[in-house]
């Protein structure tokens, strides 16, 4: 096999996975919430926290 054969498809699979993360992290800036909620727990005490993580973590 040829060397600049192996070469350019190890650069098109480079480019390849690197153009479908960077279409995963917009398509996540656009789809998930964020930014801060606020939790009121039993009707009294209010928790601001960030969007997106679980109850247990906050």
């Amino acid at each position: 096999m040829d060397m600049n054969l192996i070469l350019a498809s190890i650069g098109v699979f480079l480019v390849v996975i690197l153009l479908l993360v960077v279409i995963l992290l917009v398509a996540k800036n656009f789809l998930v919430p964020s930014g801060n909620v606020k939790l009121t727990i039993n009707g009294e005490k209010e928790l601001e926290v960030d969007s997106g993580s679980t109850l247990l973590n906050t």
